[in-house]
């Protein structure tokens, strides 16, 4: 390990080894560090590299908010998650040190360094990490099982789920670990104070629909457009963002072909502008393991408008917990006559709604979700 680096004494160490990952990894991790706020016991460690300039904004604003180390040119998997965890320890050698966080990784190679580092005496502090997948998605093999059983069952190791239904999933398959081992995170996606955002009415009186992020297949879109572009009477579908790459820019014709559709990178502050300028966000995800959290749900709450979605794991639990959209039965497509009956902008229907969408805004966002955050993570407070 390095040495010849300014002393830093962090009570936290957040690393992030897929920051430059396609999807929204390092926003999650700003939109995280807005809300644990600007503090000297913090210390982020992200895995990027020339060519990530877009990501430059998130980096400025995340060295206002705690010490950063760019670690590699950029690599991803089990290399830069082997980079970040050296780079921890490296730098945990006091005792102020209380725990290395990891919000994503590659888990194999995070469970079979630590343990060796352990096994050698090099470091103390507890290492956790954010699981964003099933187990079935991960332990393929029985080496794999035995190994972060063995990991999990060691002192000062866990493994955080977002959801409830993920965190049941594995412990059923790791039934053999501790309890404690295995817990729910809270996510840290909405910032502190802020409020439902107002938008523009629509022209008409007409509803409007956004698929709005990430351009891909598995998100209805092959089936959306040509339902929208036979019924202009339902409304506008606005379809906005990128593609993930050019395999799926190939597969989905009918959007780079649809008149509603806006291509490019949209940053965070223009993302909620773009929200706020339609009525519904639609979730209508095929092949989505429904046990996961979606995005969407936080963008929308965070413009104060309503989800459809499917009414399964967690989506449907919050739609049915918070009342903050609408769900339709899983495995379905809804018609025509779905979206025309839906309630409009300025309706009491559509108020109940945004009411539901500003429940489930202050259930997730605000101190209270950062205290249960941090003390999943440390025994004591942070300072300020």
């Amino acid at each position: 390990m390095k040495s010849g680096s300014p002393p830093v004494s962090p009570r936290l160490i957040v690393a992030q080894p897929w920051f430059t990952a396609r999807g929204h990894p390092a926003q999650s991790l700003l939109n995280t560090a807005r809300i644990l706020g600007a503090s000297p016991d913090i210390l982020y460690i992200v895995a990027a590299g020339s060519g990530d300039d877009h990501l430059q904004p998130i980096i400025k604003e995340l060295r206002a908010l705690g010490e950063v180390r760019i670690l590699g040119a950029g690599k991803r998997g089990a290399m830069a998650t082997v980079q970040c965890l050296l780079e921890a320890v490296r730098l945990a050698r006091g005792e102020r040190v209380g725990r290395i966080f990891f919000m994503d990784a590659h888990l194999m190679a995070l469970a079979a360094t630590d343990l060796l580092l352990r096994g050698l005496g090099l470091h103390r502090p507890g290492v956790s990490v954010l699981a964003l997948f099933a187990p079935e998605q991960v332990l393929r093999k029985r080496w794999q099982h035995v190994l972060l059983r063995r990991w999990l069952s060691a002192r000062k190791a866990q493994l955080f789920l977002r959801t409830d239904e993920l965190a049941t999933a594995w412990r059923q398959v790791l039934s053999e670990v501790p309890g404690e081992a295995i817990d729910t995170l809270p996510s840290l996606e909405i910032p502190e104070g802020e409020g439902p955002l107002a938008g523009a009415s629509a022209s008409g009186g007409g509803k409007r629909f956004g698929v709005i992020g990430q351009v891909r297949t598995g998100k209805g879109l092959e089936w959306l457009v040509p339902l929208f572009e036979s019924s202009p009477d339902l409304g506008e579908l606005r379809i906005e963002g990128a593609f993930y790459n050019e395999a799926q820019r190939q597969s989905l014709p009918m959007v780079t072909a649809f008149s509603g559709f806006r291509e490019g990178y949209i940053p965070d502050g223009q993302l909620l502008a773009r929200v706020i300028e339609v009525d519904y966000l639609l979730a209508l995800y095929d092949g989505w393991d429904n046990r996961l959290e979606a995005a969407t749900l936080y963008l929308a709450a965070r413009a104060g408008r309503p989800v459809i979605c499917y009414d399964a794991g967690w989506c449907g639990r919050m739609i049915s917990e918070f009342g903050c959209g609408i769900a339709v039965a899983p495995g379905t497509r809804p018609d025509a006559d779905f979206f025309r009956g839906l309630p409009a902008a300025g309706s009491q229907g559509y108020a109940a709604l945004m009411a539901g969408a500003e429940r489930f805004r202050l259930a997730h966002s605000g101190s209270a979700r950062r205290a249960a955050f941090l003390s999943k993570l440390l025994v004591t407070p942070l300072s300020s």
